[in-house]
């Protein structure tokens, strides 16, 4: 049943019936035990007026010509014995005693068919009676009974069902409604959904399907903005790598077209620096944020592997790099990530720090926090420009060191990623930028 209504009634009318069958079982045991005492009791009241009457001398008439009023008649008999021998009984009684038993209640069989029979004895204990009634006798009434209770119900179940149906269908109008804005919609359409006098649960279906449309839009919005910023980013290192290509086909003097191709090789480390950046800035868009389970690394592998590669680029420019890392610093968290992102700090003080300046590179764990801070030597930042950092492809206005305006995005969007607070600002020391990146460390709160 892949129909929510067609699910919805069959369940309902289900539990319905199931109940109904349950009532209709509990009232037969009940109505059966209710009707056994009540006959049993007029069984017990027939016997002791029989037995007032024969004290008294007062029975004139045959039984067979005073109880031939109602359909049960030949099925209730009565027997009356004195002194050990039979003085009256009904035409469908035996002439034999019609239980064992002289006082009580008892099922016996008398030819063949099942009778409920109840003895007594008279007040000189002359006196013994007999009165029954055929058990199947209850039974037509029991099922009489049964019958004017269940029958209605019977005929009611399927205008119950069309009710039912009718009710599951209207109520399910909203959602049909919602079904079919969906369909209509063309797919570039964000629009939010209306649905004027919508139930509860299904305003919460269109706010949840609104919220979801709003952010499809920004996502889309911004991947349109990314891809026009790339596609003008990208365009000036192609324009120089084919200009110097072309100078390099021209040139006829080796040191021209030494020169030209090494131009050209620059371009090409740019263009693949950019082309880097955007790769991880799609991957890091996509990220979620992490689960309270992290895997375990040691930040000081970590951050001698990302120094290795940026050692020649601070030697190339004579910058004094002073690193204060512990031997082992134990964190949780994603360690590719926390490098990309130490890398690609790493990488903007020692591009924006002067020839024969100073980075320094520092990490300190605490007992609630871990702390990375990265400091150089370089111009520094006005508070303006550190509001604008990490908007995609911004770059700082007169600043010749080369890059694409991508790193700061990528270190913002990791620092969400991982639960790191990041603080930009003046050093007080060096004289630039003071970039300051801090995790918690809740293993430790937690007192392990």
């Amino acid at each position: 049943m892949r129909s929510l209504q067609t699910r919805v009634v069959a369940l309902v009318l289900a539990g319905v019936c199931t109940l109904w069958l349950i009532a209709a079982i509990m009232i037969w045991f009940d109505g059966r035990h209710e009707l056994d005492e009540l006959l049993d009791s007029h069984l017990a009241q027939a016997a002791t007026l029989l037995v007032a009457q024969a004290s008294d001398g007062e029975l004139e008439h045959q039984y067979e010509e005073a109880a031939k009023l109602t359909r049960f008649d030949r099925r209730v008999a009565f027997q009356m014995w004195h002194e050990g021998r039979l003085q009256w009984r009904s035409a469908n009684a035996p002439t034999t005693p019609m239980m064992q038993q002289d006082r009580g209640f008892a099922s016996t069989s008398i030819d063949g068919k099942q009778w409920r029979v109840f003895a007594t004895r008279g007040k000189d204990s002359d006196v013994q009676l007999f009165v029954g009634e055929q058990l199947d006798a209850r039974a037509d009434i029991l099922t009489a009974l049964l019958r004017g209770m269940l029958l209605p119900l019977a005929v009611g179940l399927p205008l119950l069902a069309l009710v039912v149906w009718l009710a599951v269908f209207r109520g399910l109008q909203p959602l049909r409604a919602l079904r079919t804005q969906l369909r209509q919609r063309a797919p570039a359409e964000l629009t939010a959904i209306g649905l004027p006098g919508a139930p509860e649960e299904v305003e919460s279906l269109t706010t949840a399907l609104n919220d979801l449309f709003a952010r499809i839009g920004s996502l889309i919005e911004n991947e349109r903005r990314f891809t026009q910023d790339a596609a003008h980013e990208l365009r000036t290192p192609i324009a120089a790598i084919r200009a110097q290509a072309q100078v390099a086909a021209s040139a006829t003097a080796p040191a021209d077209v030494q020169a030209a191709l090494q131009k050209t090789l620059r371009g090409c480390d740019r263009a693949s620096h950019l082309v880097d950046q955007l790769l991880q800035l799609a991957r890091l868009d996509g990220a979620q944020q992490p689960s309270q389970q992290q895997p375990r690394f040691d930040l000081a592998r970590v951050v001698e592997r990302v120094l290795a590669p940026l050692l020649d680029d601070a030697a190339a420019k004579r910058i004094a790099l002073e690193v204060d890392v512990p031997d082992h610093c134990a964190m949780a968290g994603d360690e590719a990530l926390i490098g990309i992102l130490l890398r690609n700090l790493c990488d903007n003080a020692l591009r924006y720090a002067p020839a024969e300046g100073q980075v320094r590179f520092r990490v300190a764990d605490g007992t609630t926090t871990l702390q990375v801070s990265i400091e150089d030597s370089g111009r520094g930042m006005t508070t303006a420009q550190i509001a604008r950092l990490g908007e995609r492809f911004y770059r700082v206005a007169g600043n010749d060191a080369e890059g694409s305006g991508l790193g700061w995005s990528i270190i913002r969007r990791i620092a969400a990623v991982t639960g790191a607070k990041l603080d930009i600002g003046s050093s007080a020391e060096l004289g630039g930028l003071r970039v300051t990146v801090t995790w918690p460390r809740a293993e430790r709160r937690n007192g392990t």
